[in-house]
Order: C-alpha cells, then structure tokens, then sequence
C-alpha cells in the first residue's frame, strides 16, 4: 500500500496503513466503510461518496465496484437478490473506461515512439497533423491494444476496446490530472513508478503499464501472448478445462476466489492448455496462472 487516505464522516474500520503489504494468504479485506444516516436512500448516497474519497495506491482494489453497486438502482430501491451482480457484473465490475483512457493518455505523451511493430506512425505537430499509435498496455494486469489518434498535444482519442473515448484540455501538474473526457470534466490523481501508473478517481482505480518489449513482440500478430496473470491475490477455486485441452481465445480456464468474488480467468489466445496452479492454490497478484500454446504451434 503505496499511499493510503479514508475519508471523513463515515466509520472506517482497518488494520492497514502505509507501507503496508497485502499477501495472498489471507481474505485480502483492506477496510470496512460504514455510513450511517436517518434513511437508507441517504446512508447509501454517504456511503458512495465517501467510497469516491478512498485512495489506495499500489493494489487492485474492488472500491469501483461497490461505488456502482451501492448506487444502483435496484440496490437502492431495496430490490436485491443474490443473482443481481451476477446479471449486472459486466458493468458493476468493468473498470471504467474513462479512467482507463485517461491513465492510457497519461502515460503515452505526444512524441513517445508506438511499442507495436505495426502500428501506422504519421508524422505529430502542434499544428494539426494528425498520429496515430498502438500500444501494448497491461490494463489491472490484463494484456490488451490501445489505439491512439493524436489530435494535439491536449486532444486525443483513445480506443481500448470500448469505444472511442475523446480526452480534451489535458491538464497535468505533480498528482493531479484534469481533462475533459467526451465534453466533460474529468479530475483523477496519478501515482507513477516507471512505466506504470496507478490512475485513482472518484468512480474507481486503475492500474496501467507499458508491456515489456519481448511480450509485445511474441503478441503483436495473434492479439495476446498466451499468459494467463492473477489480476489480485486469491485462491484459485476451479480448473474449467482439462490439462492439454484445446481452447478458442475467451474460453474460460478457471476461477480465481478473492474480495469475496468468483472472478473468471479466460483465454486470450486459441491454443493448448497448461496450467501453472492448482485448485486451492493461493496465487499473489501478478502470478502465472497458465499459458497457451498456440495452435500453430501445437501441430
């Protein structure tokens, strides 16, 4: 835990500070935030902004999520059941795309060279000649490609598979970054170490890295480099495939148990399976889960 703030007028209860270290050995629970108020609709609404001011740096958390899960409507109206993240997970859980295009703008500034072999390089200035990168980037430590249209040094567009997301009036001093994002103000604050950035806003957290080189180049033509990583520390629950088994690329391979969820680990490449854990394994953040030969590989 890199930096750590909670914020004020609600109950935080927590055994972690600054310069603490989450292992994958236990339950990974940070904190509880309770609120308090005369009526639900204003105890979940003090519940979601104070959720807004939490700063945690240096881990994944799950603080966007029940940021959107504790505004959701049917939450809020009291009409929940247990199947209601399960029909809504893609969009509780999803990290949000405005803050992954402004982490992605903040660590590809106007003039870096693309880290894609194929990528179709124009030349950049500031009078309107337009560029248009990809790069290799590690999204909460999934491998992906982001498309950039430089327009100007504070005007670009981002695509990370989500749709465009125009990112206007950029603004960068010390930890704090403002924009526009699709015509409207963005705030988020920024920690860097290298080539990765941890992008923190009121509706989520983000971690964004430049792929390594070597990776980029065994990827670049087949969309992904065939390695599944833990994207949190957790217990690996199910094997949803056989060892060897030939798989397409978004096939589900197995389940990882953390912050009380089920989270599904897929392929990203077709191939053969072989796995680097076991059920009821602890795995930490960032750990091999499996990798896939390719299949013109495998014969």
């Amino acid at each position: 835990l890199q930096r750590v703030r909670w914020p004020d007028g609600v109950r935080v209860e927590t055994g972690m500070e600054e310069g603490g270290e989450i292992t994958p050995y236990y339950d990974p629970m940070i904190a509880k935030v309770i609120a308090h108020a005369a009526t639900r609709e204003a105890a979940l609404t003090q519940l979601a902004a104070a959720l807004g001011e939490v700063r945690l740096d240096g881990v994944i958390t799950n603080r966007g999520f029940l940021r959107r899960l504790v505004s959701d409507p049917e939450v809020c109206e009291g009409r929940v059941d247990t199947g209601l993240i399960d029909r809504h997970l893609e969009r509780l859980a999803a990290p949000d795309p405005a803050l992954v295009a402004v982490a992605v703008r903040a660590l590809a500034e106007p003039g870096q060279p693309s880290r894609l072999p194929f990528s179709a390089l124009q030349g950049f200035a500031l009078a309107g000649m337009e560029r248009r990168d990809r790069l290799r980037m590690l999204c909460n430590g999934v491998a992906q490609n982001v498309d950039i249209k430089w327009i100007s040094s504070d005007n670009s567009e981002i695509d990370s598979g989500d749709g465009v997301v125009s990112v206007t009036h950029w603004q960068a001093a010390g930890e704090r970054i403002r924009c526009c994002v699709n015509g409207r103000p963005f705030a988020a604050r920024q920690r860097r170490t290298g080539g990765r950035i941890w992008l923190s806003s009121a509706d989520g957290d983000v971690d964004i890295a430049l792929a390594p080189l070597d990776v980029t180049r065994r990827s670049s033509a087949r969309g992904g480099d065939g390695l599944a990583r833990a994207p949190m520390p957790g217990r690996i629950g199910r094997l949803l495939v056989s060892e060897g088994a030939a798989v397409e690329a978004g096939d589900p391979l197995l389940t990882l148990e953390a912050m009380k969820m089920e989270h599904m680990v897929r392929a990203s490449i077709a191939g053969a399976v072989r796995f680097a854990v076991e059920a009821g394994e602890q795995v930490a953040e960032g750990g091999l889960l499996a990798g896939i030969a390719p299949r013109e590989a495998t014969g």
